[in-house]
């Protein structure tokens, strides 16, 4: 089903000149029914272009012959930006995190990504498990430069046995595919003790090497593991995070010799878990994969660098919730503000395994925080919620304050805390 509903109008626009509304729907362009807002911008770039537009109230289909400056925007904006369903998953991964979400939760946390467009839109991560030879073609003909690939492994057994797909095999096929038609790709690998590690590990970090730059980077991961997980998989431990560590950081040193890139970078996760430093701003070179969880550490303690010079003023007492992987950091970092706790979060909800910030839910909070003295304010980072406010379990900001009995303020960053 296609939903290209419109939900705004740009004021002095061609659109509203032709008195296109919100809530109206875009049925095709020049006849075409339009999929997603890639197709979208590339058909209403044109000079020349006719408009059907569905007005449901008077339930009348419209069209509109429109002249225009060539890339001119009409100023249409929509209700999503795929107007058709996302593409999803069809692997059965065994350390697939849906897969470890309890029963009961809202329906989009249950939503198994696996779409190129929102890939090159958002930056979310896809197998090409199941891509077809024309997404393909339509993937280089459109230039959707770069892609976020989850490849795990390059060896054709490894990452069937790791996906559960028999397709899964044609990983570097279907790369080199890519990267033929001039796509550039980040790629990571969720790693599973005694599966993709050791010498897989090597095989898939210089088999993607060979095809740098057009594969920009690779990010390795720890396998996330919630108290749902029903495979038997076990979470790195420290001995085995500083061996995983060695050769990562070695690697990315390496690369950086040959070619000014480090390539191959290691998640905060797995240094947190070895009792490593993190590495300094430039091994992380432009934090293209800080949405993975690779830099973001580094990222606090750059933040908190620039604020050492500045005069910074708190008024009132307050709580500050985080992860307990990050609490040590924010901990050290917050230390001379006496009037700021830093209480780290234990994770009820998906289990002491889990210890991201992102992760943490609404109930987490109030299992934590209900009954202790919390000061004038809790204070939470904004990862810990979705585009709606809400959180992972559906509480929302105010249901979550009510029970506690004590404000919450959002932030982005330990700035936005303070008062300059």
């Amino acid at each position: 089903m296609v939903n290209c509903e419109i939900s705004e109008i740009v004021k002095d626009s061609i659109a509203e000149e032709l008195g296109i509304d919100a809530g109206h729907f875009l049925i095709s362009i020049d006849g075409k029914q339009i999929h997603d807002i890639i197709e979208y911008d590339h058909e209403i770039s044109k000079e020349f272009l006719t408009l059907e537009i569905l007005k449901p109230v008077e339930n009348e289909v419209w069209e509109f012959k429109i002249e225009k400056d060539e890339f001119e925007d009409i100023g249409i904006k929509f209700t999503q930006n795929i107007f058709d369903n996302v593409k999803t998953c069809k692997n059965n991964c065994i350390f697939c995190f849906v897969n470890q979400m309890p029963r009961g939760m809202r329906k989009s946390v249950y939503i198994k990504d696996e779409d190129y467009r929102t890939s090159f839109l958002y930056g979310s991560y896809m197998t090409l498990s199941g891509i077809k030879d024309k997404e393909i073609d339509y993937i280089i003909r459109m230039k959707l430069s770069p892609l976020y690939i989850s490849v795990h492994a390059t060896d054709p057994s490894v990452r069937i046995k790791l996906l559960k797909n028999p397709d899964a095999g044609n990983i570097l096929k279907n790369i080199q595919k890519l990267t033929g038609g001039g796509i550039q790709l980040h790629t990571q690998a969720v790693l599973v003790p005694g599966v993709n590690d050791g010498k897989i590990l090597e095989k898939t970090v210089e088999d993607l090497a060979d095809m740098f730059p057009y594969v920009q980077s690779l990010s390795i991961v720890p396998v996330g593991i919630t108290k749902y997980n029903k495979t038997g998989l076990k979470p790195y431990n420290k001995d085995e995070s500083i061996k995983i560590c060695d050769y990562v950081l070695n690697k990315g040193k390496e690369f950086k010799k040959k070619s000014e890139n480090t390539f191959v970078f290691i998640a905060d996760e797995f240094l947190v878990k070895a009792g490593y430093d993190i590495p300094k701003t430039s091994y992380y070179e432009n934090f293209e994969a800080s949405e993975n969880g690779v830099g973001l550490v580094r990222m606090l303690l750059d933040e908190a660098n620039e604020l050492k010079g500045c005069k910074l003023k708190y008024n009132g007492n307050a709580t500050l919730a985080c992860g307990e992987s990050i609490y040590p950091y924010l901990k050290k970092i917050l230390k001379r503000f006496t009037s700021i706790k830093v209480f780290p979060i234990k994770n009820y909800f998906f289990g002491d395994t889990v210890t991201v910030t992102g992760l943490i839910t609404g109930s987490d909070l109030i299992k934590n925080l209900k009954g202790k003295d919390m000061g004038d304010e809790i204070i939470i980072n904004s990862i810990m919620l979705n585009d709606n406010k809400k959180f992972l379990d559906d509480y929302s900001i105010p249901e979550v304050s009510k029970v506690i009995g004590v404000k919450i303020r959002c932030i982005d960053n330990i700035k936005e805390i303070f008062i300059f």
